[in-house]
């Protein structure tokens, strides 16, 4: 077949708008990844400034309490130096007066003291007050005709672990305007960096219609709507490093339901997971639609080179991971045709199963009759 002039300009323009268009996206991708770097700079830059200003704190706070520790409770009001410096701290970074009292309740400190008294019923101190296990200081206060004489040592190390601590909690549960913009680069990140049609056949599966599979979102998004969500950073139990969480206010339809939030004489059938291409056996159940609904969409990234790229997106929270549960003990306690079995949410719940799939539990007439005249056998 040859190709004429007019064709061949055309194939020449469409190459080169294809190239243009790949050029402007590896510009846009590298201008993002470098201010990811530059804004992840500032916000390390930044965290060090407050662990050191935490901890010079804890330190100054401690030492001028040395002068008025000559007495013998001593050991509580250690603690309630070192828990009122965190309050005052959380304060200074926008928490409320409350949220800055459960800041400083969660870093535990502990204590511990004993009196001796000797002859002439002079009392002398002695205890220690620790963090983790890690002790923060140990003292010894001795009261005779001269008043009382104090000798304490204050463990840096120890002091360095609460100002971790105390700085870990603030970025976990605390997230300010900046971080929120960061969290939407990264996911903006993750999206340039990722392959096209792994996003496109990801999406089509979330997206209602025949292409769907699993948990779908109400309406159907496009890459765009999907990108410029309102994310936010997500510390989930179930997402674990290196994998990072965000969710945003995306409602969908969940694929399973916990067999714990189900009637337990809910009809249950059980079958080989995945039609067969997964481990072990699954539990199949026609499930209320209020058990189903969800009000948000996870999303989980990973590491890809310098950068992210997105590794899954799904309605509802990430679910851990169980111990497949075999055809054959399922068998044994319920017995069956084949490889499928019935039972109920209960006896699903007694065989080890934590999650039921949405989904018919009908066996077709036709297959149940080949079933059992072992055609399949």
């Amino acid at each position: 077949m040859k190709i004429t002039k007019s064709q061949l300009k055309q194939i020449i323009r469409e190459e080169a708008s294809r190239l243009k268009k790949q050029y402007i996206l590896e510009d846009k991708k590298k201008a993002i990844v470098k201010e990811l770097r530059v804004l992840n700079e500032d916000k390390v830059a930044q965290g060090q400034e407050l662990n050191d200003k935490i901890l010079e704190r804890l330190k100054d706070g401690l030492e001028e309490l040395e002068d008025s520790l000559s007495d013998y409770g001593m050991s509580h009001h250690i603690v309630d130096k070192i828990e009122r410096i965190i309050e005052e701290i959380g304060e200074e970074q926008g928490l409320s007066e409350e949220d800055a009292e459960r800041l400083s309740q969660k870093i535990k400190i502990e204590d511990d003291s004993n009196t001796e008294y000797n002859e002439y019923d002079e009392g002398t101190v002695t205890g220690n007050v620790s963090f983790n296990g890690k002790e923060i200081i140990s003292f010894s206060s001795h009261a005779d005709g001269y008043g009382f004489s104090y000798d304490g040592d204050i463990n840096v190390d120890a002091l360095k672990l609460i100002a971790q601590s105390v700085l870990k909690e603030l970025n976990d549960n605390n997230l300010n305007e900046e971080d929120a913009s960061v969290a939407v680069d990264k996911v903006k990140e993750a999206f340039l960096n990722s392959d096209e049609s792994y996003l496109k056949n990801s999406l089509e599966q979330r997206n209602p219609g025949k292409d769907s599979a699993g948990s779908t979102f109400l309406k159907a998004l496009s890459i765009d709507e999907l990108i410029n969500a309102d994310w936010e950073s997500y510390n989930h139990p179930n997402i674990s490093s290196p994998a990072i969480g965000f969710k945003a206010s995306i409602p969908g339809k969940l694929g399973v339901a916990e067999m714990k939030s189900l009637p337990k004489d809910l009809k249950v059938k059980f079958q080989p997971a995945h039609k067969g291409e997964g481990e072990g056996a699954e539990a199949v159940a026609e499930i209320p639609e209020s058990n189903l609904l969800v009000k948000h969409t996870t999303l989980i990234l990973g590491p890809k080179g310098d950068g992210l790229t997105v590794w899954t997106f799904f309605p509802g929270d990430a679910t851990p991971k169980f111990e497949p549960i075999s055809i054959d003990k399922v068998k044994n306690a319920l017995g069956g045709e084949g490889d499928v079995s019935y039972g109920t949410v209960e006896d699903a719940i007694n065989l080890g199963f934590n999650f039921a799939k949405n989904g018919s539990t009908s066996l077709n007439e036709s297959i149940r009759q080949i079933i059992r005249k072992g055609f399949l056998g």
